[in-house]
């Protein structure tokens, strides 16, 4: 029997999020049998760890110290740290190398940085390594790492996000993307996006669909039932709660359903830098008792299943795959105008796309509200949907068989 085709997977940590979902959602419908995948991540943290397959090898890139302080840190508090430690010639090496970057283009000075940290890595393992099939599944440090210090017969890269989100200049990145076979896309807009932007690339840049285990999250939404205070309407909203999902617009939305007289209660549920700021934002509007941080939840899918509209308030996206969890519960959704809204909503027949506005939200959630029959229109032709689907697994699969005849 031929060995099993070898698989590296690059990836960030295995936090609680879209993209590490999606790629639990990948590992899990893959066949152990056919294939070895070695997970490689910068932390081995993260509330998802425990859900990664068994048979999955899992490790931790290893750096030198210094770059394992300064990812910790940050380069400004290493500097800091190495003069009061009295490392002075390290220190003038460490600032003259942090002046250089400073200068360069933002895109320039990114991919100067990744390369820098990849310079330090440590580990022999992994370096010394041959692989059929090399993945860089997270971000643009994912995909330079790949790049650059990863040795496989065929390279493949995902975008998860609007390439707007990313970068200042996507052509700076052109070197690297050209060291991939394949460049996937996680919706339709997105790889609409990146062909127009990238013409060079067309015949690389391919639609990967997410993967879907309706089924288990239909199951997982009944394992308990979800806690929402008072009898209002049930607004919800999950995703980490950083400056990307527009959260920070949610108490000025919530303090105009006030003036409009609307009994709600919005649940967030995430984490993120963002959530102090916030609070601070509901208290000053008088708000803050309409508007809960749930924090991140292992199970989410009770609260998608009993909420009555579902918000997205994205600044950008790839795909978003929350609204794709609140479409499997055929509920209610508001959205912004970011790649894979259309593609998810049918262009606004299966739910409500506005602008990224603060008071276009607010009308839409206000429309809803006040009418049940647009909900039930909504929810019943997001019921007609297909939602569950794996046919990415598919065409994982046949990247793989590429490979080994590379």
């Amino acid at each position: 029997m031929s060995a099993k085709p070898k698989i590296l997977v690059a990836m960030d940590t295995m936090m609680c999020g879209g993209i590490e979902k999606s790629l639990l959602s990948l590992l899990n419908a893959l066949d152990s049998s056919k294939v070895d995948i070695t997970l490689i991540l910068n932390e081995q943290k993260g509330l998802f760890m425990k859900f990664i397959p068994e048979w999955v090898n899992v490790h931790k890139i290893a750096y030198n110290k210094n770059i394992s302080d300064e990812k910790k840190l940050g380069r400004k508090q290493l500097l800091k740290k190495n003069i009061r430690n009295l490392r002075l010639f390290y220190s003038f090496k460490q600032y003259l190398s942090l002046r250089k970057e400073s200068r360069l283009q933002e895109d320039d000075r990114l991919i100067h940085r990744y390369r820098r940290y990849h310079n330090g890595i440590i580990d022999d393992n992994i370096l010394s390594s041959h692989f059929d099939l090399a993945v860089a599944y997270a971000n643009i440090e994912q995909m330079i790492l790949v790049c650059d210090k990863i040795s496989a017969k065929r390279k493949i890269a995902f975008f998860h996000t609007e390439l707007d989100g990313l970068t200042k200049d996507i052509n700076r990145y052109c070197e690297i993307f050209s060291k991939f076979d394949t460049l996937y896309c996680v919706s339709e807009d997105l790889t609409l996006s990146l062909k127009n932007k990238l013409p060079d690339f067309n015949d690389r840049i391919k639609h990967f669909p997410h993967i879907f285990n309706t089924r288990m999250m239909k199951e997982w939404a009944e394992k308990f039932e979800a806690e929402w205070k008072g009898n209002g309407f049930r607004l919800l909203s999950v995703g980490r709660v950083q400056y990307q999902k527009g959260f920070d617009l949610i108490p000025d939305i919530a303090h105009n359903l006030r003036k409009s007289n609307i009994n709600f209660q919005w649940l967030i549920i995430g984490d993120g830098p963002m959530i102090k700021d916030i609070s601070k934002h509901l208290t000053e509007l008088d708000v803050y008792n309409c508007v809960t941080f749930c924090g991140i939840k292992e199970n989410p899918y009770p609260y998608f299943a009993s909420c009555d509209i579902y918000i997205q308030p994205s600044r950008y996206e790839g795909y978003c795959l929350t609204v794709a969890e609140a479409r499997v519960f055929a509920r209610p959704i508001i959205a912004t105008r970011f790649d894979g809204a259309n593609e998810q909503l049918e262009g606004g027949i299966c739910g409500k796309i506005v602008d990224c506005d603060i008071n276009q939200l607010s009308i839409a959630i206000k429309e809803l509200v006040d009418n049940p029959n647009l909900r039930a229109q909504y929810s019943k032709a997001l019921i007609r949907q297909r939602i569950n689907d794996t046919s990415g697994a598919d065409i994982f699969m046949e990247d793989v068989k590429k490979s080994l005849f590379s």
